[in-house]
């Protein structure tokens, strides 16, 4: 059987790595689950063709860096993404998975935090929608445990959550997402 999909490791690695310019002293320690994005033609005025979504493991925002070629030259969007103060969590939002939905014109970021206390998972992923890639908007919605990774398949939207608890079930559509184990 063939696949559509080959991964060959890419020649100029990392792309981003500590002490570049923004991510000098503590910004640059960790570089947590990077998620990777062409930025749609619908997108006006971008920063560059190409957006890296990323976390420091215990961050306060979901951090950018752009570029206009895979190459680089990748510079860092100092602002950040989504805050964590923009969100349901406390302590800590981290781990994006960006995906872009163009029939809707959206970029779909899921995300992981601390909840605790408040949900039987200490850490949840929820789920935030952009218009433009920079300025997100967290929607309430409690998807399943943490460090969700989504792919769609014959028209539904499946994750896989790194967890503890087991599989991850849901029978209805929470913000878009179907989870079945």
């Amino acid at each position: 059987m063939k696949f559509p999909i080959k991964a060959v490791r890419f020649p100029i690695n990392p792309i981003i790595k500590p002490g570049m310019p923004g991510l000098e002293d503590d910004r640059g320690t960790n570089i947590n689950g990077p998620s990777l994005i062409r930025v749609p033609d619908w997108i006006e005025n971008p920063l560059g063709r190409y957006y890296l979504y990323f976390a420091h493991h215990l961050g306060k925002y979901i951090r950018l860096a752009y570029a206009d070629s895979l190459e680089g030259e990748w510079k860092i969007y100092e602002q950040g993404t989504l805050h964590l103060d923009e969100t349901a969590c406390s302590d800590h939002i981290a781990s994006p998975d960006v995906h872009v939905d163009n029939e809707a014109k959206e970029i779909r970021m899921y995300f992981h935090g601390y909840y605790q206390g408040r949900h039987k998972y200490d850490q949840v992923t929820m789920l935030a929608k952009s218009q433009d890639g920079l300025h997100f908007t967290a929607l309430p919605e409690i998807l399943g445990p943490y460090y969700f990774r989504v792919f769609q398949h014959n028209g539904f939207h499946y994750a896989i959550a790194n967890n503890w608890y087991g599989t991850v079930m849901n029978n209805r559509p929470i913000a878009g997402i179907v989870l079945r184990s």
